[in-house]
């Protein structure tokens, strides 16, 4: 199951944001790791809590996400932190995929999106109007 880093981050002026950055970017490679949250717009929906960036990594599960929290690779962009940016870090265990009904056979049961569909694989038809795609049907 996935487990994620986020990262409530402030930046602070300096070269040492780039260099932690790269050595931050390459270790969370390393350890299995990657970026769906990078900077990016923020809008506040509900509450008091006023991010500047928010960073997410992912990793395959929580065990991986430690050991890169941990590992040396991390460290050297560890040692220019307080130097580039202060934050607040937690990791979070994500959630499992949906589960095809029980006796499906991983042929019989794939999964779509965030959809789980059981039995025959479903037919999408694309409607399209001067070559471009203007809509689709999935029938299941």
């Amino acid at each position: 199951m996935s487990a994620y880093i986020i990262s409530d981050v402030t930046i602070k002026e300096g070269a040492a944001i780039d260099i932690y950055r790269q050595r931050a970017a390459a270790s969370i490679a390393q350890h299995g790791g990657r970026y769906i949250v990078r900077g990016g717009e923020i809008e506040v929906l509900e509450g008091a809590w006023r991010p500047r960036a928010m960073i997410i990594a992912e990793f395959p599960d929580m065990e991986r996400a430690r050991s890169w929290y941990r590992s040396t690779e991390y460290a050297s962009a560890l040692a220019l932190r307080d130097e580039a940016l202060s934050r607040n870090l937690i990791l979070v265990d994500g959630v499992a995929p949906p589960a095809c009904a029980s006796g499906q056979t991983a042929r019989s049961c794939i999964v779509y999106g965030l959809f789980a569909v059981s039995g025959p694989r479903p037919r999408a038809t694309a409607l399209r109007r001067r070559g471009r795609i203007v809509s689709t049907r999935i029938r299941l």
